[in-house]
């Protein structure tokens, strides 16, 4: 046997053992969507054992899991949320880094989240936290902040993708920032308390319609403030609906970016571009309105 082939069959057995070792722990805990170390306990977990190393991890439909108290280990494998599950982060003071574990490796690890789950994040002020990949099987909630206590802003670095609708919900003027491309149906920009800012910072960071809620008192102000911090920030066959008085600024535009369709408190606005002359738009970069294709009359002699 001639030493090429010895490494080939060698390689082959180290990858066989590093498959075997991928295990898919699934949770089957209490429900806990308040402070809670459930998720630290082996034997609520199927096969027992809390997830670790390359260890995949399902939350099953209907389930409600917890990471708190900083008892998460990191793993490198994928996470699943069947429908309707929801994994909640961080919860009692003190708070712990440690609990993001739960959401895998960033760069690394997927997160799946099936019709109707979510994600709520509550581990208290760690700066600027990355996110693993998001890809949706069904319309998602992602709450970048339950509470008015500490927060950190999150970065979406290796990108959001699905045909769905995405939920954002954010407070206390966190930052979430998206710095890659995000495909999905809708996003959602609303209010979990104080109004928060959403940054594109890319290319087609916004790959989708966008509508953004309102919220707060008479008169209502927009749930979150979108910038647009990138050329082409959104896609330009987007529909934008911007919700909220327009004495507030609606969205904020640092580069030249175009939609196809744009409305501002259910009412269409006309074709045309739009500047910081208009009083619900500031920055310096200009918002094309496109609309849709024009017909054109040809006259038959």
């Amino acid at each position: 046997m001639n030493k090429s082939m010895l490494v080939m069959i060698l390689s082959g057995s180290l990858f066989a053992l590093v498959v075997q070792a991928q295990t898919n722990k699934t949770y089957v805990g209490p429900n806990v969507n308040r402070g809670s170390t459930a998720w630290g306990n082996d034997s609520n977990w199927d096969p027992a054992g809390m997830p670790s190393g390359t260890d995949n991890v399902i939350i099953p439909d209907d389930k409600q899991a917890m990471s708190d108290g900083g008892v998460a280990v990191p793993y490198t494998g994928n996470l699943t949320l069947g429908t309707n599950a929801r994994l909640g982060i961080g919860w009692v003071a003190s708070r712990h880094v440690e609990d993001y574990n739960a959401l895998g490796t960033p760069g690394v690890s997927r997160i799946t989240m099936g019709a109707d789950s979510s994600i709520v994040l509550r581990p208290g002020s760690w700066g600027t936290v990355d996110l693993p990949e998001i890809v949706l099987e069904g319309n998602a909630l992602i709450t970048y902040n339950s509470s008015t206590e500490p927060k950190s802003d999150y970065r979406h670095a290796y990108g959001i993708n699905g045909n769905y609708d995405f939920e954002m919900r954010g407070q206390n003027s966190q930052f979430v920032y998206l710095t890659a491309t995000n495909t999905v149906n809708r996003f959602i920009l609303g209010r979990q308390g104080h109004s928060w800012r959403l940054r594109a910072d890319v290319e087609l960071a916004l790959n989708g319609d966008v509508t953004v809620l309102a919220a707060g008192a008479d008169p209502p102000e927009p749930a979150a403030d979108l910038i647009l911090n990138a050329a082409n920030a959104i896609s330009p066959s987007a529909t934008l609906e911007l919700n909220g008085s327009d004495s507030n600024t609606l969205v904020t535009v640092n580069a030249d970016n175009t939609v196809f369709q744009l409305f501002i408190n259910g009412v269409q606005q006309p074709d045309g571009i739009y500047n910081n002359s208009e009083s619900w738009l500031s920055g310096s970069g200009t918002l094309t309105v496109k609309g849709p294709p024009q017909a054109t009359l040809i006259l038959l002699m």
